[in-house]
């Protein structure tokens, strides 16, 4: 059975929480909200997900004798821990002991979608038995976790990891360590891919990554971005000075290194151990090539070196840029966005080779941004617009516009909510590049803009402080733009009718069928259809209900609309067991968009509260809307 602790009884609070503790490996729900100084310690497997948002444990009181918020503590334990913030864990006791937003002592730990701040550490693991157990962390952030108060104080990190038999970080945002490292690992193997990892904007006396005791090494596909240290200007420390580490495979290799000069020397890799590391096809931004590697290593393949230096990293606006990876046409082909030099000729749309002048990137912290959706890249799929356009799949800025039959129209205005999405990520870089005059370039073989300055130069790595007022920046674009810019009218309509027309000959369908459904719990619940009247027979004692059903957004399937909403269906009258429920009514909870006269719109997944009646009954209003015709529990195949 699954030993659970919440809350030292008399001392702290505790989780409300729902618990069926049949066994060993139990799945505990835990309600979203917010838990102050609540405390969790497990000791058998068990995962720990947040329903309903984010479930946040604030520690402004430590945890006992310097534990973390979430304790593990049995070397066997399989833990999963998704959907949790945790922040406020600080030093407790005379011991000096760290507070941590989560305290490892063993087992396998998995953390998914979990959001960890402003504690003495972020992760704090101490194996009871060193060489055994895993971390695993994905999809996660951790930000401005380490501190130098409290008794024995000194650094501390975003993830410290003592040694375990793996450290697997990937596809996470790991950034602003106050005082330490963003990563430090004793792991005997670590695997750190597809991460954003940076120092904080004035820079820490740390590494972004330490791997003080050497063992195997794997760092591949991150953006890795060094603020300004002089007291430890490395980027990845690798080894211990004095310690040989024998048969040991060390691999850094596809990232992007962003090194701000501003701290005098600097060094890519140090690497204080005798093994040699491989570093091959980076992307090296603030070094020259004998500044990669300090210490034995073999540099190999095409590293790309660039002495501009790189440091900005949260923005405070919408940038207009490519993706890391995006392909530009150049004269030899084409070369990923990050890997273009000033001074390189790119290809334009009507076959001129022109210089680029300047090189700009964003790295955004989508998770940490107040309107994420402001920031969150468009995917545009392989042959949206036509066949071999683009060539595979690009990504953009939503307001990074494309050249169609003679305009520039902002990709988010081309939406459609399945060849051209908008995708969710926790974190993403993005670049432009700009030529001698703003102009049409070729990302991935499609047509889109060049850098036009119109005053947010300063929100790139490498730019001025300006930052214009809206108004005259479009009186800039009105002078300087190479094309026209169009955000609605008939060009923005045809645009978009031909994006539709164009899915629908590559296999995708719209329907104007719903698919409602009413779901009790997990359970669907019988449904009897008669036009636009559907009647639902309940279960004893149901509650608290769902109705749901596809969901479409009427500007995205809908060439003349500019409704942005995520609509599921129009209601026109609800009834509990037969006596009518006005459409205001308190017991039509979240999920329901505000009434118009006459209906009121569900978002695909709206709640009734039954309060145990045995009959739903729904009537739809006759407001036609299309959706893409895949099952609507397929909407979330959009975050992709």
């Amino acid at each position: 059975m699954a030993i659970l602790t919440v809350g030292p009884s008399g001392e702290y609070p505790t989780i409300a929480l729902a618990v069926a503790a049949s066994g060993d490996g139990d799945t505990i729900d835990v309600a979203a909200g917010t838990y102050t100084n609540d405390f969790l310690e497990f000791s058998d497997s068990i995962t720990l997900q947040a329903v309903g948002g984010m479930v946040v444990i604030n520690a402004t009181v430590p945890p006992p004798d310097g534990k973390a918020i979430i304790t593990e503590g049995a070397t066997g334990a399989d833990v999963t821990i998704s959907g949790f913030e945790l922040t406020g864990a600080a030093v407790s006791d005379a011991d000096g002991d760290n507070g941590a937003g989560i305290r490892y002592q063993g087992g396998n730990l998995t953390l998914t979608n979990d959001y960890i701040y402003g504690n003495q550490e972020g992760i704090l693991a101490n194996p009871a038995v060193q060489g055994t157990g895993t971390i695993t962390i994905t999809s996660s952030e951790f930000a401005d976790n380490g501190n130098s108060s409290g008794p024995g104080s000194g650094y501390t990190h975003n993830i410290y990891v003592d040694q375990v038999a793996l450290l697997d970080i990937s596809d996470s945002l790991i950034t602003g360590a106050l005082v330490g490292h963003e990563i430090k690992s004793r792991a005997l193997d670590t695997v750190i891919t597809n991460n954003v990892i940076a120092d904080g904007p004035t820079g820490t006396a740390s590494y972004d990554i330490d791997l003080p005791n050497g063992g195997d090494a794997t760092i591949t596909g991150n953006v890795i971005e060094k603020g300004p240290d002089a007291q430890n200007p490395y980027v990845i420390s690798y080894g211990e000075e004095g310690v040989t580490n024998p048969g040991t495979d060390v691999t850094i290799a596809d990232n992007t290194i962003l090194y701000d000069l501003s701290s005098g020397s600097a060094t890519g890799v140090q690497n204080d151990s005798t093994s040699v590391i491989a570093f091959t096809d980076n992307s090296v931004y603030g070094l020259t090539a004998g500044q990669l590697v300090n210490g034995p290593g073999t540099i190999s393949g095409t590293n790309f070196l660039t002495t501009e230096p790189a440091v900005d990293y949260t923005p405070p606006w919408t940038p207009p840029c490519f993706v890391t990876g995006t392909r530009i046409a150049t004269p030899r082909g084409a070369c990923a966005v990050e890997r273009l030099a000033v001074g390189e000729p790119v290809l334009t749309a009507d076959g001129r080779a022109l210089p680029v002048t300047w090189i700009g990137h964003r790295g955004v912290s989508c998770a940490r941004h107040p309107r994420p959706h402001d920031v969150w890249p468009v995917r545009i799929r392989a042959g949206a617009f036509d066949d071999g356009l683009p060539r595979r799949d690009l990504w953009l800025s939503p307001d990074h516009a494309v050249f169609v039959d003679g305009v520039l129209i902002p990709i988010r205005y081309l939406a459609n909510g399945c060849t051209v999405a908008q995708v969710p990520r926790r974190a993403v870089t993005y670049w432009h590049v700009e030529l001698p005059a703003h102009d049409v370039l070729l990302a991935e073989g499609l047509p889109a803009e060049s850098y036009l300055d119109t005053g947010n130069r300063g929100a790139f790595a490498g730019g001025g402080p300006t930052m214009l007022h809206p108004d005259f920046a479009l009186r800039i674009w009105a002078r300087q733009a190479c094309a026209k810019l169009v955000v609605d009218g008939p060009e923005l309509v045809a645009a978009r009718s031909w994006l539709l027309a164009r899915a629908e000959m590559l296999g995708h369908r719209l329907t104007r069928a719903p698919a409602l459904r009413l779901r009790a719990g997990t359970d669907a619940v019988t449904t009897r259809i008669d036009g636009a009247r559907y009647r639902f027979h309940l279960p004893p004692g149901a509650r608290g209900l769902r109705l749901q059903s596809r969901t479409g957004v009427p500007a995205e399937t809908d060439p003349e609309s500019m409704d942005c909403r995520a609509l599921g269906v129009a209601v026109r009258a609800i009834a509990l067991d037969g006596i009518a429920v006005a459409l205001t009514d308190s017991r039509l909870g979240a999920g329901w968009h505000a009434a118009e006269p006459g209906w009121r719109w569900t978002d695909g997944n709206a709640a009734i509260a039954a309060g145990g009646s045995r009959t739903v009954e729904i009537e739809l209003a006759p407001c036609g809307l299309n959706y893409w015709d895949r099952d609507p529990a397929d909407r979330l195949a959009r975050t992709a």
